[in-house]
């Protein structure tokens, strides 16, 4: 009997300590519910493990205990508090007739009555305009991905995160189309001033900004703000009797230089300070103009045309003549490579002439073919191709590897589009475009894609023209006569 007694009283005591346990686990998650809001929602593997424990207890407690939990739910679930607000402005329980006075508007009609809360009003008038939006619905439902993520089941979320984030979902492509080179006509970029003089010698953009600049005749340099719409005027600088003829930017951008035909020095311009400075050119060389010169890549150098087939080399830091370099005719036009170790340079002699910078010497030549005068040269970005223009009109694209193996390479292709002299060439960043331009003759702007199929498409722009592209591609300009 004693031993019986014992027994029961064990039990009894083991099942009030179950009983206590359950109670003190709802009270805690009731605690949860009021401070931070009810998680069974958002955390469903937590609500299947208590299901689990509830059972458990069931199990344990038998049939009475059964009927304590049912009713202990049932007590739950008519006792479970609302959820909290997570955050409350005071200025929300304002009232209309409080709200429109302290904007000065009492008289104005309003719908509901005047001690209703001004949010209300508000809720009113937005849900009329724009309907009730779902994200605001209190019981929405929750379905949940393989990814065990929970979306809202609506149109939005059927169509994937695509909406839940923001950015740039399509990028441009990197190639150009194969069939047609598309193109779009914006405002001049001078169109603010039109004060550079009758004709427009220069037009170059700045290395690392949206800004233009545009120097001619009337020694007038403007700098341009450009954006294609309005294309605001920076700053204009007057050199005084000085017919500009050439001029460039620096590659760091900090300043440009300025060159005449006339004139045996030139000027540069400190973007930063906003001062213009005269450097005149050593004596004891041949140099007597500055109408057409190139700024190396890293600005360390300025090559210069000079008569009787001389290439001046100046120092572009200090401006200081530094070595001349010499052909075997009259040199018509350079140009650096992109890395700057080379330098490429055409004359009368119909050869095109390739300069090791550092050394300075001519380490190839080689003949272009069937031209008799070159005007013009130019090499891509990824130099991979050389484009030579004669004075017959004629353009030869070498691969640059072949022509620097050979002294007759053949051209990869020619175009026969342009009439007369070649005066510009140009490849884009990308090296699949190429400007040939012709400052001779109206009609005489051409622009041709370059692919592996070499197939070419063309297109015209009227007027005689003074072409140059941004590093970037975006802009290309021409001089309207």
């Amino acid at each position: 009997m004693d031993s019986s007694a014992e027994i029961e009283k064990l039990e009894k005591a083991r099942k009030k300590q179950l009983i206590k346990r359950k109670k003190l686990a709802e009270e805690l998650e009731r605690l949860e519910n009021v401070v931070f809001g009810d998680t069974s929602k958002v955390i469903g593997d937590k609500k299947r493990e208590k299901k689990k424990k509830k059972q458990k207890l069931s199990s344990d407690l038998g049939d009475d205990s059964d009927e304590k939990s049912s009713d202990l739910d049932n007590d739950e679930k008519v006792e479970q508090p609302k959820k909290a607000p997570v955050w409350q402005d005071d200025d929300d329980e304002e009232s209309i007739q409080a709200a429109l006075e302290a904007q000065n508007r009492a008289n104005i009609e309003h719908p509901g009555a005047a001690n209703d809360a001004y949010t209300s009003m508000l809720k009113r008038k937005f849900e009329s305009i724009n309907g009730a939006p779902k994200w605001a619905e209190m019981n929405r439902k929750k379905i949940v991905n393989s990814d065990d993520s929970e979306e809202e089941e609506d149109d939005d979320d059927k169509e994937g995160n695509l909406l839940q984030r923001c950015g740039n979902f399509i990028q441009k492509s990197k190639t150009l189309e194969k069939e047609k080179i598309q193109f779009k006509l914006v405002t001049s970029l001078n169109v603010t001033t039109e004060t550079e003089g009758p004709v427009l010698k220069a037009v170059e953009f700045h290395p690392t900004s949206s800004i233009g600049l545009v120097a001619g005749y009337s020694g007038i340099a403007t700098l341009f703000e450009v954006d294609g719409k309005v294309n605001a005027k920076l700053q204009s600088i007057q050199f005084t009797k000085f017919c500009i003829d050439c001029a460039k930017f620096s590659n760091d951008g900090n300043c440009f230089i300025v060159g005449s035909k006339f004139h045996r020095y030139f000027y540069y311009h400190d973007l930063l300070a906003g001062k213009a400075t005269r450097v005149d050119v050593h004596k004891e060389t041949d140099l007597t103009n500055l109408k057409k010169f190139e700024v190396s890549p890293d600005s360390k150098l300025i090559a210069v045309c000079g008569r009787f087939g001389n290439i001046f080399l100046l120092s572009g830091k200090t401006y200081e003549w530094i070595d001349t370099l010499t052909m075997n005719a009259n040199v018509e036009s350079i140009c650096f490579s992109s890395d700057g170790s080379h330098l490429y340079s055409v004359g009368g002699d119909g050869h095109v002439y390739v300069w090791n910078v550092c050394s300075r010497r001519c380490v190839h030549r080689f003949a272009d073919e069937g031209c008799l005068k070159g005007t013009s040269v130019a090499i891509s970005p990824d130099h991979g191709l050389l484009a030579c223009g004669s004075g017959s009109g004629v353009v030869n694209v070498y691969n640059a590897k072949e022509a620097l193996a050979t002294s007759s390479p053949t051209p990869l292709k020619t175009f026969m589009n342009l009439t007369t002299r070649v005066t510009s060439l140009k490849f884009n960043h990308t090296s699949q475009l190429l400007a040939m331009a012709s400052d001779k003759s109206d009609h005489s702007l051409k622009l041709t894609q370059i692919r592996r199929d070499w197939a070419e498409k063309c297109k015209k722009i009227l007027y005689r023209q003074q072409e140059h592209r941004r590093d970037t591609g975006d802009y290309r300009s021409r001089d309207k006569r």
